[in-house]
Order: structure tokens, then sequence, then C-alpha cells
């Protein structure tokens, strides 16, 4: 081995040329490059990888070579030699030659060029872009650049699309993706990444924007409704959606006895039956289900009594009473039952009082004038008023009734009278005393007896009475009524009552009826039930041992018991307006020196207007004519 030295070429070794001047002394005077003994081969590398091939390069000189490589484009690929291996490293996709340079000591070189492309790879996912959920206005941001990757390195473009806009906005800021929720329903939503050389990744992922449930606003205040009354309250100002849907109304009341509710579009009816307070739910329900509840209050007032028309005044007669049905008077609004209170300005002249729960009494007790005062209370103790005057009068004077005879007839004088009445030109009579009582059909004219049924012997009789085809016969201190048969006096039926029975009369409504006292009784003629009372008076002065009786109009005609008197009564106020003094008939009658024949019976012939008078005992019996003196 030597080595050749040329004077002026570095690297030359002074001693070797002496040794070798002559042999190569031509080279040193002729340098020659080198040359590329092989082409190099295009190559593919994919960016952030490498790739090795060998360069061959010989020197005709058979110098040293240095060799080097060299690239277009650094920003595509990256070349580098070490020794006769050259590298080449993908930065980024594109294509770039590297040139291969072998370069000797005397700066002579030789190039030899290959082609490096770097492929462009497409984008791809990383993990998956997870689903959302939002609320109609609501909004969310998502980096599309956590979701992927560019296998080259390269920025990477991105572009996204909502499967429905009317449901989501979409918006984008570089990688960063803006959703914006504009109602409810579910939306797809697809994210494209796309490389510089236009390869692209898809990512899709749901937005789920839910129905909401509807909502209240403010509140319903309380309401007020007068009982059978209806109101209706507006429900679309109380609730709203959020997500803009139509609305359904449902209405239930608590207490539907104080407030009953129906529902019409987005109205609720209020409609109250009854007082008292109570609540309504209203319920507002959006296609889907959801709902949102309001209650609200319902109070049905309680409201004064009302007076209906006007009490007129009143005038009575001293010792009279009158009455007035209150509750003709009153009215309540609601409903209530009402308590009914009076009161007097003057107790001296007047004095009332409440009976069956709604009649004002009023007795006129001196002449002159008060004012009556009634007050009509419901259960919460409203009230109303109304007052009225009344006048009381000084009674007139009794009525002296006379009498015109009109004939004597024959009575039978066993007969012990205790009723008597005349029916289409027949006597019915009633006779007492314990074993003999009876009831009989008697021929005017003659007093003969054309039919009679006795009594049993325990049985004493009593007052007599025609009720259509029925006689009511008392008895006196049996407590018993027989009914019977007017036409055959057979016993059909039998009532019963307290205390003695002593006259008896029927004004085609009632049955009247005396005890021996001063009181009549009312009863009714079908079932012999108490009706009321009547106290008789004469000039304030009560009136007692009333026996006999015979109804006649307005009036009721009564034998005094022991008395030669008979009284006109006023069969409503019990007050007596005129008097008969039979005693001129007592004389006249032949009756026995019997202190107990006296003055009973009295019957009323409808056909004639004439009255029909006889005792018991009595032999004889009078028609009369009775007329005012």
């Amino acid at each position: 081995m030597f080595a050749l030295h040329c004077p002026g070429l570095p690297g030359s070794s002074p001693a070797l040329a002496v040794t070798v001047a002559v042999a190569f002394a031509a080279a040193c005077e002729n340098p020659r490059p080198p040359v590329s003994c092989s082409a190099l081969a295009s190559q593919t590398v994919f960016a952030g990888e490498t790739a090795t091939l060998e360069a061959c390069f010989e020197d005709p000189n058979g110098d040293v070579l240095v060799i080097a490589a060299a690239t277009s484009d650094p920003g595509i690929v990256v070349a580098d030699a070490a020794g006769n291996t050259v590298t080449v490293a993908g930065v980024s996709p594109g294509t770039a030659s590297v040139t291969v340079t072998a370069t000797d000591p005397g700066g002579l070189h030789a190039d030899e060029r290959f082609q490096v492309e770097v492929p462009n790879r497409a984008p791809f996912s990383v993990g998956m872009m997870r689903s959302l959920e939002l609320a109609v206005g609501d909004s969310a941001r998502v980096d599309a650049s956590d979701y992927f990757d560019d296998p080259d390195g390269q920025g990477l473009g991105y572009a996204a699309a909502a499967s429905d806009s009317g449901v989501l906005a979409v918006s984008l800021e570089g990688s960063v993706l803006t959703v914006r929720a504009r109602a409810k329903g579910m939306v797809s939503i697809t994210v494209t990444a796309t490389d510089p050389g236009g390869l692209e990744a898809t990512q899709s992922f749901a937005v789920t924007v839910p129905n909401r449930a509807p909502e209240t606003v403010g509140s319903i205040a309380a309401r007020t409704v007068e009982v059978g009354k209806t109101v209706a309250q507006d429900l679309a100002a109380y609730f709203r959606d959020p997500d803009g849907d139509p609305l359904a109304y449902a209405a239930v009341s608590a207490d539907a006895k104080v407030a009953a509710v129906s529902v019409d579009g987005d109205s609720v009816a209020i409609t109250a039956p009854a007082k008292g307070e109570t609540t309504v739910s209203v319920t507002a329900a959006d296609a889907e289900g959801l709902t949102a509840t309001q209650v609200f209050t319902v109070i049905v007032p309680n409201r004064t009594p009302i007076p209906v028309g006007t009490i007129p005044p009143d005038t009575v007669t001293i010792g009279d009473r009158t009455t007035v049905d209150l509750s003709a008077f009153f009215d309540d609004p609601d409903g209530d039952p009402l308590v009914y209170a009076v009161t007097a300005s003057d107790t001296t002249v007047v004095g009332v009082a409440v009976s069956g729960g709604a009649v004002l009494s009023i007795t006129a007790i001196a002449a002159g004038e008060a004012t009556v005062t009634s007050t009509a209370t419901d259960t919460e103790g409203l009230a109303a008023n109304q007052a009225f005057a009344v006048t009381v009068a000084a009674r007139p004077p009794v009525e002296e009734l006379t009498y015109d005879l009109v004939r004597t007839l024959p009575h039978d004088h066993g007969a012990y009278t205790q009723g008597l009445l005349v029916h289409d030109g027949i006597f019915f009579e009633s006779t007492g005393r314990y074993g003999r009582s009876e009831v009989r059909q008697v021929e005017i004219a003659t007093g003969e007896v054309l039919r009679s049924r006795a009594l049993a012997d325990n049985h004493f009789g009593e007052g007599l009475a025609r009720v259509g085809e029925r006689l009511i016969q008392l008895t006196w201190k049996a407590g018993l009524a027989f009914v019977r048969d007017a036409a055959t006096l057979d016993s059909l039926d039998t009532f019963e009552y307290q205390g003695e029975g002593w006259g008896l009369c029927h004004d085609g409504e009632s049955l009247y009826m005396s005890n021996g006292s001063d009181t009549l009784q009312r009863r009714d003629p079908d079932t012999f039930d108490l009706l009321g009372r009547i106290e008789v008076t004469r000039t304030d002065s009560a009136v007692h041992n009333l026996n006999e009786l015979e109804c006649v109009g307005d009036h009721i005609y009564a034998n005094i018991y022991r008395s030669s008197e008979i009284v006109r009564i006023d069969k409503v106020t019990g007050v007596v307006t005129g008097v008969l003094d039979a005693q001129p008939l007592a004389r006249a009658s032949g009756r026995p020196a019997n202190p107990a024949a006296v003055l009973n019976g009295i019957a009323y012939d409808r056909l004639t207007g004439t009255f029909y008078v006889t005792g018991k005992l009595w032999p004889v019996m009078f028609e009369i004519e009775v007329a005012e003196k």
C-alpha cells in the first residue's frame, strides 16, 4: 500500500513522492471526478417513517469519497448519509427528490438523484363522540380535535352538520363545535375531519332535546262565586310549556257540592251549588303527558237573607189573634234555612210570638198602635228585618141575635139529645146516657125514629157530625169516635182521641170538637188527627162549657151547657160575635122539671136557612129564623 503525493494537492506525502514520482506523475497531473456505479431507486415512505438504501460511487483516482444527501423539500422528506448508507425520513405527504453527492478530496463530485414519495393517509377517529342531552335553549361545546387524529401529523379541518336544523343549531370555530337546542327532538350530528389532501374521517353522535314538563306562571288567585252563579277562570295565562307545546287542561274540585267545575279549552267554569269553601286543582298536560298543576281556592260566601215584598199593616180587634206566615216575606239567596224572631214596640198593645217555625201570631191586647219587627236569621247569623204597623181596635159589642119562630115540631121526650144535624130533610140525632145511647134517623115532621143503632152500655153518646156519606159520633169519656154509614148507621171504623168528647160539627173541610172547656179542637175528618186549637172568648173573657156545635159558614154556633144561650163564634179567632137568648124557647118547650133537661141541640138546614133547636128530654123541637137585632 502506498500513497500518492502530488505537489500542491492536500494530503500528499513528500516521502512517498520520491518513491513513486515517476509512476504516478501522470495521475497527479490529470485528476478525474467520482462516478456512480448504480442508480438509486425511487422510494415510498410514510410520514414519520424511514427508508435506507446504499449509494454506489467509484473514484477513478482511487480517492476516498465523502457521501452526502440533500432533499429538494425538507418539509416532505429529510435525508442523511452515513458512509454509503442513505436514510430518508417522511415528514409530510408529498414528493421530493433526494440528491446523493459523492465528493473526492479534490472537491470533484458525482450526483445521483431519486424520488421519494410520502403518501397521504386519511385521518382516523379517536374514541367515540359521546351523546348529549340538552334542554331547549341550552348549548354545549365539543372539541372535535379530541376525537380525530391524522397519521401524517397534518392539521385537520372540521365540518359539522345536524340531521334536523330545526331542532339543533350547529356552528364551528376551528375545531370547537357548538350545538344549541332549538326544539325538542333527537338529532344526529355528523362531524367530518379533513386533511389538506382532502382525505377525511367522520363521526356521528346523537343529541337529544327532551320534552320538558309544562310550568306554572304565577298563582291563580282565590275566586269568590255566589250561590247559583257561574264564573270563568282563564288558565292559559297561568301555565306555559318551555318547549312551546300546546297544553290541554283538566280541573277537579275538592268538593263539587260547593264548587262544580268544567273545562272548555283554556278556561274553567266554576259553578257554586252551595255556600262554603273548597279548592280546585287545575292540571296542564302536554302532548306527551307531562303535567303541571295549580291549586286555587273557591269561596262561596254566605249571603244575607232578603225581604220579599212588604208585610202589610194589619188591624186587629182587642182579644183577637191574627197570624202571618213569615216564610212568604223572606228568602235566603243561598237556600239556607231561616230562623224567625219577632218583637213589638209596645207589648201592652200586642203580644207576638213565633210558632211552627215561621208563623207569627199577633194577639191584640189593648187599643193602640205598635210596630212589629220580624227578623229572619240564617245559620251563620246574617239577618234581614221587616217591620209593619199593627193597629188594635176596640172590640165592637157582641151582636144580640133574635129569632122568629117558624114552627114547633114533635120530639122524643125520652131522647137525651147530645148531637143534632139535618140533611136532606132527615134529622140525625145522637143521644146519651149509659145503657141508653143511640144514633138515630128521625122524620122531621112527625119525630118518628126511622132507624137507630144502640151503643154499648158502657159508652155514653155525644156530639154528631156528617162528613160526606159518613157520620162521626163522639163518646163522652171512652175516647172513641164511631164512624158510621150515614144511610144504614152501621159502624165502619173507630177513631181514638184524648180527653172528653162533647160537641162536633163539620164545615166542609175540618171537624170542630168541644170538650166542655173554653177551647175548640180542629181535627182532620179523615184521620181525626188534631190540627189546632181555638180559644173562645167573649169580650176578652173565656167562654167555658161549650157543648153541642153547629158549623155555619165562617161561624160555629154552640150551646153553653146549663145555659139558655146559644153563642156564635168566629171559627178563626174564637171570638164570640153574637148571642141568642133561647130562654123563651126553653120555657115554651114543656120540658120536665129535671135539671138535666137543658137546652142542647142545634141543627142548621142549608136548604131553608133555618135552625132547629131542642134540648135534652124536650118533647118538642123548634124551627126558627135567626137574625141580628
